[in-house]
């Protein structure tokens, strides 16, 4: 693309809309139409975009937690009520949606915010809208290429909205404020979409194995440290009570010098959670632990 010279505005081409229309099929068994699609300069403003053009005022916003911070702040960005409904482990470490609980709140609701692959918890969904044509029609997905192909910098997502007056509703919502979508981005998205499969399949592998040696690392050298095994992402939900720590993501900053997500960022009762990125080679993964581990021992 960058062999042509001119960068100027660009728009999508029916050749993307095609690949994602395939990809999703294929992926999922998502049957969707190329107009369907809505291209967006990010995931987060489109979750804007949709809170401002569909939620009415003061309807409360249902947001599972912990949840990934944009997520957790958008309703506020639009004065409309937060409500948390949250995750609790069982005695398998696994983080289940309660659902006896989601159903008595959605009645009172004018949004749920879902994260699929949910953040920073890992947990693998299939997409809702796909489920039923009822839900497609009550249903705004936003997706993007960008972490699983490390091209977040080029700005670019997409969201699928079946219900054509819904989806004028959204496009509505951008307000001058939502721009149009970066042409490299655009040409990236498709390639990676059409031909980034093998690519992908193999860092999936490899990130597979250093979640593996993550969580064996922290079953065996941290006591005071637990982990549920993500089914996706590369981000893993380190629960350090057992510490003893005030505040465990201040003194692994200053103390072993790795920078975790604090887990206050993902809700306000996950002051003893820091969320760790194994999305990296596995020499640094190593040099990590042993600098935690090291830090902990000295303390």
């Amino acid at each position: 693309r960058l062999e042509h010279p001119l960068l100027g505005y660009s728009v999508p081409q029916q050749a993307l809309r095609e690949t994602l229309v395939k990809h999703l099929a294929e992926r999922y068994g998502w049957q969707i139409d190329a107009q369907d699609l809505v291209f967006l300069p990010g995931v987060e403003p489109g979750v804007n975009m949709a809170l401002h053009a569909l939620v009415s005022p003061a309807s409360a916003v249902l947001v599972q937690t912990p949840n990934y911070s944009p997520l957790l702040h958008a309703p506020a960005n639009w004065k409309l009520p937060r409500i948390d409904l949250p995750f609790h482990a069982n005695s398998q470490g696994e983080y289940p949606t309660d659902i006896a609980a989601l159903e008595r709140a959605l009645p009172d609701h004018g949004a749920l915010l879902l994260s699929n692959p949910h953040n920073p918890l890992g947990i693998r969904h299939t997409p809702i809208a796909s489920l039923s044509p009822e839900i497609a029609a009550r249903s705004v997905t936003l997706m993007s290429a960008s972490k699983a192909w490390n091209i977040a910098g080029l700005k670019t997502a997409f969201a699928v909205v079946q219900n054509a007056e819904l989806r004028q509703r959204f496009n509505a919502g951008r307000l001058g404020l939502v721009d149009s979508v970066n042409a490299l981005g655009l040409e990236a998205t498709e390639v990676a979409y059409r031909e980034g499969g093998p690519w992908l399949a193999q860092v999936v592998t490899y990130l597979q194995d250093n979640r593996d040696y993550l969580a064996e690392a922290i079953n065996t050298r941290f006591p005071g440290i637990t982990m549920h095994l993500p089914q996706s992402t590369y981000l893993a939900w380190l629960d350090c009570s057992g510490l003893g720590l005030k505040n465990p993501q201040q003194f692994f900053l200053e103390h072993a010098k790795v920078a975790l997500s604090d887990g206050l960022e993902f809700g306000d009762d996950c002051g003893q959670f820091v969320r760790l990125n194994f999305g990296c080679p596995r020499p640094m993964l190593k040099e990590g632990l042993a600098r935690m581990e090291r830090s902990l021992r000295d303390a």
